[in-house]
């Protein structure tokens, strides 16, 4: 399943005004984690981000999106040379979000690429109940 999330791409300066980016992201897993000070379950979802592809679907001239391997720039700070190729791999690499992430926007509908093993298309006319 693919959900949207809403990034902080902010720095660390509180009085910088907030930017934020929508990006979306392919759940692989669910956890929870039991807070031993308050008690309290939170989930989490582990993800593979999903990157935009420059061409549009063949057929549907609807958006394109592809697993990504490491994000890097202004989303994350790490340095690909300083990674091994198992870490620089999409297969390999995924990363962990809380619920608060989520984008309150409405989901949209993405349909897996039959013909590949790593790309969606965003189908911006037909959404499916969740």
């Amino acid at each position: 399943m693919v959900i949207p999330i809403l990034e902080n791409l902010s720095a660390s300066d509180a009085n910088a005004e907030p930017e934020t980016m929508d990006s979306f992201a392919e759940i692989i897993g669910i956890l929870t984690h039991r807070n031993p000070l308050d008690g309290k379950d939170y989930v989490f979802f582990n993800v593979r981000w999903l990157g935009e592809l420059d061409d549009l679907d063949d057929e549907t001239d609807l958006p394109r999106y592809k697993i990504q391997k490491r994000r890097y720039g202004a989303v994350r700070a790490d340095d690909p040379a300083n990674l091994s190729d198992l870490e620089n791999t999409m297969e390999s690499w995924s990363s962990y979000i809380a619920m608060p992430a989520l984008s309150p926007d409405k989901f949209p509908y993405f349909v897996k690429d039959t013909t590949t093993r790593d790309e969606y298309i965003r189908n911006d006319y037909y959404f499916k109940s969740v």
